[in-house]
């Protein structure tokens, strides 16, 4: 029922609202009794305004050469600008970089805002880069494309050039300065990296006697390799070639080359050489001993005779054999093959009889080896001399004493010498026995009863001497009466240093073993005939201090018994005396 009232949220209490700004309108109408309704209306603005803008970068130099052009459309012009800066211009000239707010108002009000960026002018350089081939040349290049400033360009290298490009470049860093005509200059650094020098290394392996094969490992340079070899073969690595010098070029994927040279030593064949003894053997005697000179292979001896009574007693299978001589007027054939990498060479050696008497006449009916042992131990060693400790041992039970013993000395000069007794020493040969080097001579009252003689001698070398030492096994001779006697020893040094005693014992003795490294020893007891008559014995031992082994041989017969310790690089050998 009429009247009625209109009520709007803008505050208007009229039907008709004018001048209203865009958002939303609600409007309440109530009649005279009291009714209502109620609306909402919604205005949007219509700002058809629109600003795009082009940007003229400043210099790199930042001189104030920016620019904006703007383009303004829609709404009602005509239209006003205002700038962050101040400007009042629809264009902005004379910029410096930085950051523009431009605001943009039409004749009916409505405005528009930008916020445009003004950034300082740069250039790009492409570079083409080729990295060296090979290891140590110079066929590295930089070529230089600058794209985006203002031609011409300047270069500054670090090698002192001014061109866009820098050729015959070696592995390393170079820098380069670029500057356009406007002044704008950019830092650029480039590292040229070079291939891993080509390296071989050949192996030599032997496949059979005087056959080989080398195996060659390659590092380094780009794979693939390619190999050309002095025979013509084409592969990595070489077989079935006797010996000699060969070379092989190797061509890796830049075709960079080195050539390798593989000496194959002709020394690896092996020759067989038996010392021939300085006189017969005497008939019937056990304990004699015959050598080879030659190192470093496998030995296998033989023993023939006319009767078949000439035998080996042991060192079947090293440098040095002990036969029994057999009887008179016999002729006895010793034989002798060596092997060394699949090689084997013979050679013989004939006694066309043995000796029925010693040098000093009548007949040998004793065995005087039994009665006398050495053992020998470097105690010092200084690169060209070294200090040895020499003693000679009897049970006491020769039937004559001692007249003489020699060690044999395979080279060097002796500086020095002395013993316990203050017996004559001589350096030289025995005509007696034949051994070469020193002589503990005119020996009295030794052999009757237990002793020892302790000979200190001192022995300077050469490099081809110091060799032959590391290998020393010195054979000594002894002679009592009508009896001459020959012994091999070894020499104590260096891994292990042992000591037996109570030397001579009656029951057990004790080695004692000091060695450089922990390690695990084993210790055989043999008669003189080098037959094992104890059960083997290992024993772990602790290095650098002394350890203990004792030898429980009581149930062994007097008499003198050689025990072997054999460690995980050596065996030494001593022996000792076992009283009734």
């Amino acid at each position: 029922a009429a009247p009625c009232l209109d009520r709007w949220s803008a505050g208007d209490a009229t039907r008709t609202v004018s001048n209203l700004a865009a958002g939303i309108y609600s409007v309440t109408v109530t009649d005279a009794e009291g009714c209502s309704a109620a609306s909402s209306y919604g205005l949007r603005e219509n700002n058809t305004l629109r600003i795009t803008y082009a940007v003229t970068p400043t210099s790199c130099l930042d001189n104030a050469s920016g620019a904006i052009n703007l383009t303004v459309t829609g709404g009602t012009m005509p239209y006003t600008f205002l700038t962050s800066n101040g400007a009042t211009t629809e264009d902005l000239q004379n910029l410096t970089a930085g950051s523009y707010f431009v605001t943009v108002t039409d004749s009916s009000g409505c405005q528009m805002s930008a916020s445009v960026y003004v950034y300082k002018k740069t250039f790009q350089v492409n570079a083409h880069i080729t990295q060296p081939k090979c290891y140590g040349d110079s066929t590295g290049s930089i070529i230089l494309s600058p794209t985006g400033g203002t031609a011409h360009y300047q270069y500054t290298w670090s090698t002192g050039a001014t061109t866009d490009s820098l050729t015959n470049l070696t592995g390393g860093t170079y820098t380069v300065t670029v500057t356009d005509s406007t002044g704008c200059s950019s830092l650029f650094v480039y590292t040229l990296t070079t291939p891993k020098q080509i390296q071989a290394t050949p192996a030599i392996v032997t496949t059979a006697c005087n056959t080989f094969s080398v195996n060659l490992s390659v590092t380094g340079g780009t794979q693939p390799f390619q190999y050309q070899w002095s025979t013509g073969a084409q592969t990595q690595d070489l077989t079935g070639v006797s010996p000699g010098t060969y070379s092989v070029v190797i061509i890796d994927a830049n075709s960079c080359t080195i050539t390798q040279q593989v000496a194959i030593d002709s020394t690896a064949t092996v020759s067989c050489a038996i010392s021939p003894l300085s006189q017969p053997p005497v008939c019937l005697s056990s304990g004699n001993m015959i050598f080879s000179s030659v190192v470093g292979v496998q030995y296998q001896w033989q023993l023939t005779s006319t009767d078949n009574s000439w035998v080996i007693q042991s060192g079947a299978t090293s440098d040095t054999l002990r036969y029994l001589a057999g009887n008179p007027n016999t002729t006895a054939t010793f034989t002798l093959t060596v092997n060394k990498n699949g090689c084997s060479q013979s050679c013989t050696y004939v006694v066309s009889a043995c000796s029925s008497t010693g040098s000093t006449g009548g007949t040998n009916n004793e065995n005087c080896k039994d009665a006398f042992s050495s053992t020998i131990s470097k105690t010092s060693d200084n690169g060209t001399c070294a200090t040895y400790t020499w003693t000679v041992s009897t049970d006491g039970n020769s039937r004559y004493g001692l007249s003489h013993t020699v060690i044999s000395i395979p080279c060097g000069q002796l500086s020095g010498y002395s013993d316990s007794g203050n017996y004559p020493l001589v350096v030289g040969t025995d005509p007696t026995t034949g051994v070469t080097g020193l002589k503990v001579d005119n020996v009295n009252n030794f052999g009757d009863q237990p002793a020892s003689i302790t000979v200190e001698f001192t022995l300077c070398y050469s490099t081809d001497c110091a060799t032959v030492l590391q290998n020393w096994n010195p054979v000594v001779s002894y002679k009592a009466g009508l009896c001459i006697a020959y012994d091999t020893i070894s020499v104590q040094s260096g891994g292990s240093v042992t000591t037996a005693y109570p030397n001579p014992f009656q029951s057990t003795f004790q080695i004692d073993v000091t060695a450089t490294t922990n390690d695990v020893v084993s210790v055989d007891v043999c008669n003189q005939y080098d037959q094992k008559i104890l059960s083997s014995i290992s024993v772990p031992v602790t290095g650098n201090v002394k350890n203990q082994i004792k030898i429980d041989a009581s149930a062994l017969q007097p008499g003198i018994y050689i025990y072997k310790m054999r460690t995980s690089t050596s065996v030494y050998y001593g022996r000792v005396l076992k009283l009734n």
